[in-house]
């Protein structure tokens, strides 16, 4: 699966992306955000997430996806956040990887959700292209 998503956010709000609606401690991943060094996240909730800030930056991400039903499910993907408004603010960008640790199903549903207050704007959206 290939998905890209766009999140415009009309408030400060923490983003997190679930499979098939999973909230279990089911996924890890693996991250590095601006060429930094490597941060390991094991037993999570959630597939990604993109904590809110003093600000509602925009964020894109794009994101491949290993979707077989009896493996690991593996991701690999980029995001870039907004940042403040301006040229004077760069904008930063993640790199990362991650798995879901279901073996006996495909994904069939991507849930992005936000998990405090905050909300997310219209011109929002999720894409999945993909095929059997």
């Amino acid at each position: 699966l290939w998905v890209q998503i766009y999140i415009k956010s009309t408030s400060a709000v923490n983003r997190i992306l679930r499979f098939n609606a999973d909230t279990g401690n089911n996924y890890s991943i693996r991250l590095s955000a601006n060429g930094g060094a490597d941060s390991t996240y094991t037993s999570l909730s959630q597939a990604w997430g993109a904590q809110a800030s003093n600000n509602n930056s925009s964020i894109y991400l794009n994101f491949f996806i290993v979707n077989v039903s009896s493996k690991e499910k593996l991701v690999i993907g980029h995001d870039i956040i907004q940042n403040t408004a301006g040229a004077g603010n760069a904008p930063n960008r993640r790199e990362w990887v991650g798995k879901w640790a279901n073996t006996s199903n495909a994904i069939t549903e991507i849930d992005l959700e936000r998990n405090n207050t905050g909300d997310f704007d219209t011109d929002s959206n999720l894409s999945v292209l993909g095929t059997d």
